[in-house]
């Protein structure tokens, strides 16, 4: 489209899409698009020629071919009564029909009669049939039925009285809540599919049907094929999809760059489709035009046509991720695209939210948008490379000195996180490999690793010197290396260099988002950056006190680095999650510490995690998962993003996909143990108990510190959850309120209400609640303790009493098991009920 104004692009397009219509025999409303496009009278008079001809070459086809035509109006093909011809395809024709034996009309496709001797032509056909018949959803055409009469072979199919959404954008654009509407829909088609293992495959505007009412209908599966319904496995071949001939099927001005490189399609593909006609119908115009050979090169390599200004920034987002060249990249699920319309359109959650709430109460309506509320997108493919960055070296031996390398190492984890080819251990596991006496390549073996990272730091001056060297962990051989020498100033920008120095040698293909990611930051006084090292450490080792005074001193000397407001807001959200902090207190600091580093840089994948714990401590699970998609995208190999994503799936009650994320964050940082008690704590809500009993164990085994003890707690809570609350007890009896950590002593009340030990339980119990009114004690384990001594109104006053505190810890009312007893109370609603913002 260079040198060409906006305007000569869209008459370009009007004409290539009239030229498109003619070929497919749709027929053209030739009054409105002279209308439409006056500037181009003496070219569409052209193209009325062309018409013409295309329909007299399709009647000598039918005459000389035997092709099904007219003749066949008015005949009868098993019930089947042909009243008139509603469009034809590469494989048949397509007929309203009166069905003699129920009344009413159905859609009779027909195939060609000069394929009906053709065995694979009548394969296809009866594959189509059933492919389509496997998606039961109110938005995807019904099969009826599959038959032949009279030497023709037919499927049978809902006839759906309206026009195509080709026809109904063909003067103008969609309105927004239509477009909304229609978008939602066809994503909600696109799922079920999906679901039933189908890819459509050829997903465009002609293949949507409208009815007067505002109903969308998906269209001819006659060249979907089956997959496996897992998440990017196949079990299609090569020429299953595209023919023994290799003959790539489909609308060329709908494919995937993917599916133009000749790779095979999934789910992702008809997702780019989805995208495509989403532009289509939002703005009249695709994405990409051109001849065949421009335009498949535009679809590979270029960027889609820009949007309108007046396009809001959430519907934009929306299409540019549909569109994104990587596959990996794009949404995941059609359910997503689904979900973010949804969340766009103004209309939901308003009317049908209220009616939810008059017919079943606010509580309930709001149980409905937890389910309503679709998943994040599943994880990108496997990364290329399995690496491990280890501590850098302190050149210099100076202690004074050794913040450079402090900085340096956690600067390379975190930067290298940004990356969907690399798998990059976390900051824990990092150190604690660095501690082990063996060869690299056993710990290759040992720990799964393809590429090492060493590095050693030293300052000169003014000056700062970094060599680096890559090495393959399991021939335990050198890859790569390369020495760095920056002003003092530029620090930052070394692990920025480091890593594309790293991409260059393995030949990594990187995105245009990764390398602006990779953008070095601008320079930082020392003492700034001392500070954010400290800070860094400090919160490391879950002092988040000191680490937010630190973070806070890096910032008041200088007001534009991001990182140090990304560290802020993190420590105000881990602070309020082990109760340092009221809710009250610490998020509204959280959010502004989250929303400045943002400001400045966007970047920032932690920032983005720290939003999301505030939108959800706040209920406000559609904003949190803005936030958390974001965070996947400026970080798909962080353990804190996986974290994140295991605590979204968590409140929602998805335990399947929390603990898939949860396993994702563990393979991170393996030697983590916070992370591993969490897995624990995933598998508990997924009702796992044996699986969590095993996983606390390990980490009491493998594990140090308080983090042993939390999970020594939970693993007695799996104890009693497996009727041993005797023996959980026993494990728990030191804890008497002057003994233990104040997780043992919530267990221990559980564990003796389940015991029997009501008097000992109660005894416990009064303990814990006067730690409660600080905030030191969980509530739900007060309550869950009360509810095991037969105490069902006190259990309750708990729970209500925290959820109107707004107790973040409250979100996992909906989760525990140990409040299972509670579900079918008239008063449980009430309990679980969501305030959820206006207009989210």
């Amino acid at each position: 489209m260079t040198g060409r104004t906006e305007e000569e692009g869209g008459r370009e397009e009007n004409l290539l899409r009239i030229a498109g219509d003619i070929g497919d025999q749709t027929p053209v409303s030739w009054d409105d698009e002279i209308a439409r496009t006056p500037g181009l009278a003496d070219q569409i008079s052209g193209l009325r020629d062309v018409e013409r001809l295309a329909a007299a070459h399709a009647r000598i086809a039918e005459e000389l071919l035997g092709v099904a035509g007219p003749e066949l109006i008015g005949s009868l093909l098993s019930h089947y009564r042909i009243v008139d011809r509603i469009g034809s395809g590469g494989m048949g024709v397509v007929y309203r029909a009166r069905d003699e034996h129920l009344g009413g009309f159905v859609g009779l496709k027909v195939l060609h009669e000069d394929r009906v001797a053709d065995e694979s032509a009548r394969t296809l056909l009866l594959r189509e049939a059933r492919l389509a018949r496997s998606v039961n959803h109110p938005n995807v055409v019904t099969i009826f039925d599959v038959g032949e009469s009279e030497g023709r072979v037919f499927i049978a199919m809902e006839y759906i009285e309206g026009t195509t959404l080709s026809d109904a954008i063909r003067v103008h654009p969609l309105p927004l809540s239509t477009f909304l509407n229609y978008g939602v829909q066809v994503a909600s088609a696109l799922h079920a599919a999906h679901e039933a293992g189908v890819v459509h495959r050829d997903l465009k505007s002609g293949n949507i049907r409208v009815t007067a009412a505002g109903l969308v209908k998906v269209l001819d599966f006659g060249i979907a094929v089956r997959t496996s319904v897992g998440p990017m496995e196949t079990t299609m071949t090569v020429d299953s999809v595209y023919g023994r001939a290799g003959v790539i099927a489909g609308t060329v001005p709908y494919m995937a760059p993917e599916v133009l490189r000749g790779e095979l399609p999934d789910r992702r593909s008809d997702i780019w489709a989805l995208g495509v006609t989403l532009q289509e119908a939002l703005t009249g115009r695709r994405p990409f035009i051109g001849e065949r050979m421009e335009l498949e090169h535009a679809i590979q390599q270029e960027d889609p046509a820009p949007l309108p200004s007046t396009v809001s920034k959430p519907l934009r987002g929306v299409i540019a991720r549909c569109l994104k060249k990587d596959p990996g990249q794009r949404y995941q699920h059609a359910s997503e695209v689904r979900a973010a319309l949804e969340a766009i359109d103004p209309n939901r959650g308003g009317s049908s939210r209220h009616r939810l709430i008059k017919a079943a109460g606010v509580a309930l309506a709001a149980l409905f948008i937890w389910w309503l509320i679709r998943p994040l997108p599943l994880p990108p493919r496997p990364p290329k490379y399995s690496l491990l960055v280890l501590p850098s070296g302190n050149g210099s031996g100076a202690q004074e000195q050794q913040f450079l390398a402090d900085g340096l190492t956690d600067d390379l984890i975190n930067t290298f996180a940004r990356l969907s080819s690399m798998r990059v251990r976390g900051r824990t596991t990092s150190y604690a490999i660095a501690h082990e006496q063996e060869p690299l390549s056993r710990l290759a073996r040992k720990h799964s690793l393809d590429l090492v990272l060493e590095s050693s730091v030293v300052r000169i001056g003014d000056r700062v010197r970094v060599n680096v060297e890559l090495m393959d962990a399991r021939a335990d051989s050198q890859v790569w290396a390369q020495s760095y020498e920056r002003p003092i100033r530029e620090v930052l920008t070394l692990d920025s260099d480091i890593a594309l120095g790293v991409a260059d040698c393995l030949k990594l293909h990187l995105t245009s988002a990764e390398r602006a990611r990779l953008e070095p930051v601008p320079p930082v006084d020392l003492p700034v950056y001392q500070a954010y090292v400290l800070a860094r450490n400090l919160a490391a080792d879950r002092k988040y006190g000191r680490a937010l005074a630190s973070y806070a001193e890096a910032t008041r000397l200088d007001s534009t680095f991001a990182a140090a407001y990304a560290g802020l807001a993190e420590c105000y959200t881990e602070r309020l999650y082990y109760q340092e902090m009221s809710p009250e207190e610490a998020l509204p600091r959280a959010m502004a510490a989250a929303s400045r580093a943002l400001e400045i840089d966007p970047t920032q994948a932690s920032a983005h995690v720290a939003l999301a714990y505030v939108y959800g401590a706040q209920w406000d699970f559609t904003h949190a998962k803005v936030e958390l998609d974001r965070a996947l995208e400026d970080g798909p190999s962080s353990a804190e993003v996986w974290y994140g994503r295991s605590l979204y799936f968590g409140v929602l009650g998805r335990p399947g996909e929390e603990v898939e994320a949860m396993e994702r964050a563990v393979s991170l940082d393996s030697l983590s143990t916070r992370y591993a008690t969490e897995l624990g704590l995933a598998y508990l809500n997924a009702r796992r108990v044996d699986a969590a009993a095993a996983q606390f164990l390990r980490v009491q085994r493998d594990g140090e510190g308080d983090e042993t003890r939390r999970a020594h707690a939970y693993w007695a809570r799996c104890l009693v959850l497996q009727g041993r609350a005797l023996k959980a007890v026993a494990e728990l009896q030191g804890s008497d309120g002057t003994q233990g950590t104040a997780y043992e002593r919530e267990e221990l009340a559980y564990a003796l209400a389940r015991a029997g030990r009501k008097a000992d339980a109660l005894r416990m119990i009064a303990r814990l609640a006067r730690g409660e009114k600080g905030g030191l004690v969980n509530p739900l384990a007060i309550a869950a303790a009360q509810l095991a001594v037969g105490e069902r109104e006190s259990a309750f006053a708990t729970l209500l009493r925290a959820r109107k505190s707004k107790d973040p810890r409250t979100l996992w009312i909906g989760v525990d098991e140990r409040f299972d007893s509670l579900r079918n109370d008239p008063r449980y609603p009430e309990l679980i009920a969501m305030q959820v913002p206006p207009g989210t």
